[in-house]
């Protein structure tokens, strides 16, 4: 394990700052069916619970509605648990999204980190899950957390949704205002006002259209993901 994963507000004063998705990013593709599929085994009868809501997700006509779904999900699969009690759980998942890691842009991260950077992986999925899925990279969390009340979850979001706008707002929380963001890393055009923070701005496409990045972001640093993942 070469870091913990901080989850409060750093101490530390480096000036710089690097930023990078999770889903699709750090990882291949989005880890929420990985995560819910584990969550499920603990509590098998909770899939009628969540039946209605993942209607809900399908008929989702917004990015902003798909990703509540989302949320509401996860809550109501942790609904009165501890995080003890989930923690196999989010093992198990973590083996799995472990195999999806891109190493081109884990490579990156790592990079950023010798140089100095303070590294933040700015993500809409669960904090209590990628708390334990970063543990073993340099970073900092800014996540999307579920409230705890008791010791066990309520269900309920802590906060806003770690998604689009709400990323710009996480991070001026947690980074200096004369700090420099050096670069970021999405696959998602959703994290446009995120990536418009950074001086070096890095796109994974595909997922996301290189067409539609250059017309949103002409200053744009298109990585390829066909093929080799170390071309650029």
């Amino acid at each position: 394990m070469t870091a913990t994963v901080a989850t409060t507000a750093a101490a530390a004063t480096t000036a710089t700052v690097a930023l990078f998705d999770f889903d699709g990013t750090l990882i291949r593709r989005d880890s929420t069916s990985t995560l819910v599929k584990q969550l499920l085994r603990l509590r098998p009868w909770r899939a009628l619970v969540i039946a209605p809501l993942v209607i809900r997700l399908r008929r989702a006509r917004t990015p902003e509605a798909l990703q509540a779904a989302k949320c509401a999900i996860i809550g109501a699969l942790v609904k009165d648990l501890s995080e003890s009690r989930v923690a196999a759980a989010v093992e198990r998942a973590c083996e799995t999204v472990h195999r999806e890691r891109r190493p081109q842009v884990i490579e990156a991260l790592r990079v950023c980190a010798k140089q100095g950077h303070r590294v933040l992986v700015v993500s809409a999925s669960a904090g209590f899950f990628l708390r334990r899925a970063l543990q073993d990279l340099p970073v900092e969390l800014i996540a999307t957390e579920f409230a705890i009340d008791r010791n066990r979850f309520t269900g309920a979001v802590s906060g806003e949704v770690c998604f689009g706008q709400a990323k710009v707002a996480l991070i001026r929380c947690r980074v200096a205002s004369g700090a420099v963001i050096t670069e970021a890393w999405t696959d998602s055009l959703h994290d446009l006002p995120m990536m418009r923070m950074a001086q070096r701005r890095c796109w994974l496409c595909p997922p996301a259209s290189a067409d539609a990045v250059r017309r949103e972001d002409p200053g744009a640093e298109i990585v390829s993901t066909v093929g080799s993942e170390s071309r650029v």
